[in-house]
């Protein structure tokens, strides 16, 4: 076991955590109000906030929302995720079902109701893992090497 930290450690500790609590809690309260303001629930605004990690983007999307212009916000957050993700996808298999799936997304957009794009977006993924084989990993902890008999 190791030794509790000192005091003056733990008041350090406890004084930046409660500093970092308020501020995350203003910015949850003015959020709230932005997204109520704009016409969102309470549970569509909570559901925002577990799976847009970045603040400024919450309130870009409720901006964007509260102007009537669903159809370019789910284009934009489609495409936006897509261009974070494509640095992870190492095979050319992977980049293929996140263009199919983004081809997909971009054309049902303009005719859709708000959301349908993106579900149908994961609905390409899904397809494709539930039927397709995966790639054997290039590299990393989970392929084996050569010389491993166990």
């Amino acid at each position: 076991m190791t030794a509790p930290e000192p005091l003056e450690d733990r008041a350090a500790i406890l004084r930046d955590g409660v500093a970092v609590g308020l501020a995350t809690g203003a910015y949850g309260v003015s959020f709230g109000a932005v997204a109520g303001a704009a016409g969102l629930t309470i549970h569509q605004a909570c559901t925002l906030s577990l799976i847009v990690f970045t603040g400024a983007s919450q309130f870009a999307l409720v901006g964007v929302l509260a102007s009537g212009g669903a159809s370019l916000a789910g284009a934009a957050v489609g495409g936006a995720f897509l261009a974070l993700l494509w640095p992870r996808l190492r095979s050319g298999s992977a980049r293929l079902v996140a263009v199919a799936a983004l081809a997909l997304a971009l054309g049902l957009v303009p005719t859709a109701p708000a959301g349908v794009a993106v579900l149908a977006a994961a609905g390409v993924a899904l397809v494709v893992g539930a039927w397709g084989q995966p790639d054997p990993p290039t590299q990393g902890p989970l392929r084996a090497s050569p010389t491993d008999r166990s």
